[in-house]
């Protein structure tokens, strides 16, 4: 029976590692996520050392609507889609 669970257990571990809606990892900075990534500080400017966030995808595609908005880096985006594509976190809406 022990095998068993092993394998079960292993199996389990894999399926949590592979699942979209596992946990992201946690970060201060771009560099510490995955490429296609970035740290996503929520409406907080990454500082790279204190301000922690989640790993998040950069979309590929985005929709075209207009909804400005102002990123961490001072530019103003056509929406959040634009700047997260962008790997910026929107501080606010412009």
């Amino acid at each position: 029976m022990s095998m068993l669970n092993t394998l079960l257990t292993r199996s389990a571990l894999l399926l949590a590692l592979a699942s979209p809606f596992a946990q992201a990892a946690t970060c201060t900075s771009d560099s510490q996520c995955p490429k296609n990534q970035f740290c996503d500080t929520g409406h907080r400017c990454p500082d790279g050392k204190t301000i922690p966030g989640q790993c998040a995808p950069k979309p590929e595609m985005c929709t075209q609507d207009f909804a400005p908005v102002k990123a961490c880096n001072g530019k103003t985006y056509s929406n959040r889609c634009a700047a997260a594509a962008a790997g910026q976190v929107v501080v606010s809406p412009k």
